[in-house]
């Protein structure tokens, strides 16, 4: 269980620092002066991130009725050159969480969310076969999958 965790993070990491690396590249990052680069390309690849988690993960989890709930689209205005740009995104409306003097979660949800997580891991995975030097069709039909036992098996 262990290195399928391992393997998991480390893909999605690896996945993130490539995203970063061609954001800094994309025209509108890199025409900035250099010390700016790395804090805007990692502002741009935090919003998509959180993004996906909002529009993805958590739609798939609790539905778009309870998003629509906790999150309202806001506007505002910013500079931009000469005029102003119109910006669009989401406030969360909180409801029961009114925290004074800085942010906390409670133990209660921090528990929660842990056993949770872990009721979510799939009995088995699919892993990328790593790269090797066999002929491609028994590479294209090598791959390995991880079992809940924690041991690797190979599928065909």
């Amino acid at each position: 269980m262990r290195r399928a965790r391992t393997t998991s993070r480390g893909t999605l990491a690896l996945g993130f620092l490539k995203y970063h690396n061609k954001v800094v590249e994309t025209p509108s990052v890199a025409e900035l002066p250099p010390e700016r680069r790395f804090d805007e390309a990692r502002r741009i690849v935090r919003w998509h991130y959180q993004w996906a988690v909002v529009h993805d993960f958590l739609a798939r989890l609790v539905g778009n009725d309870v998003i629509d709930d906790v999150l309202r689209p806001v506007s505002f205005k910013v500079p931009a050159g000469r005029g102003a740009k119109t910006i669009k995104t989401l406030s969360p409306v909180l409801k029961f969480f009114h925290w004074r003097a800085r942010p906390f979660m409670p133990v209660e949800f921090s528990v929660a969310a842990y056993r949770f997580g872990h009721s979510m891991v799939r009995g088995e995975y699919e892993l990328n076969a790593p790269r090797c030097r066999k002929s491609r069709s028994s590479r294209s039909r090598q791959r390995k999958t991880f079992e809940a036992s924690g041991r690797f098996r190979r599928g065909t």
